[in-house]
């Protein structure tokens, strides 16, 4: 069963769900197949992030707290790409299911410590 978004939410969010978990889901897949590709990895973090929230471009505070959240999403692709062949597809994309819908929400914000659930910490399917 997909992450949960709540009753007043529209099926463009859940589309929006699905495409940003989808593109995590590519990330994770390329970089597991190319180790040493964290470029593509980065660019990806960072246009789901520019995709899911508004920063302000001329504000060097929201410019920190962008790389900041983009970092973190980053962190989470490279970290599910290392334990890519010790997951299962329905455990790896329930897991960055829910890093999309942290990023939906806005529940990422990129601080030391923070990270999506681990697989079988809620957020994924069976």
């Amino acid at each position: 069963m997909p992450a949960t978004l709540p009753e007043h939410d529209s099926d463009q969010e859940w589309e929006l769900l699905w495409t940003i978990s989808d593109a995590l889901l590519a990330a994770v897949d390329n970089l597991a197949k190319h180790p040493g590709d964290h470029a593509a990895a980065a660019r990806v973090a960072a246009k789901v992030v520019r995709f899911t929230h508004q920063f302000d471009p001329t504000s060097e505070g929201n410019m920190h707290a962008e790389a900041a959240v983009a970092n973190q999403v980053f962190n989470e692709i490279v970290r599910f790409a290392g334990e890519h062949d010790k997951l299962t597809t329905s455990d790896l994309q329930g897991a960055l299911e829910a890093v999309a819908l942290r990023l939906i929400r806005h529940e990422i914000s990129g601080e030391p410590g923070r990270t999506a659930s681990a697989p079988g910490e809620g957020g994924g399917r069976e």
